[in-house]
């Protein structure tokens, strides 16, 4: 005999995808478009992000978990955006430029930290 827990049916999948979502999207409280304000340009920021995606893929983390593509308005501008959690923001920061003073010294100070 088989037990099922719980068996959800198509449109319940949806509708709980969707509350998972929504838990998520709670964790994610930063813009990538915020490090603009730290001297960063846009592309610097679309690679910073690539990178900081591809080092969560490959550390064996949901990405969607601290990333989530987005639109939001910057100085009265429709952007396409990442919002992050706060694990992605400084994992953002960390994949930035590296001539970056800002990236120099989140660098320094994770390696400080550490050591």
């Amino acid at each position: 005999m088989e037990l099922i827990i719980y068996s959800p049916r198509e449109e319940e999948s949806s509708t709980f995808s969707d509350f998972l979502d929504g838990l998520r999207s709670r964790q994610l409280t930063y813009l990538a478009s915020g490090l603009i304000e730290e001297g960063l340009g846009p592309r610097d920021i679309v690679e910073a992000v690539r990178r900081a995606t591809t080092a969560c893929r490959t550390a064996g983390l949901e990405v969607n978990e601290h990333f989530k593509p987005v639109y939001s308005s910057y100085r009265g501008s429709l952007v396409r955006d990442c919002k992050l959690s706060r694990f992605g923001y400084y994992l953002t920061i960390i994949n930035a430029r590296p001539d970056s003073e800002m990236t120099a010294h989140w660098q320094y100070k994770l390696l400080e930290d550490l050591l």
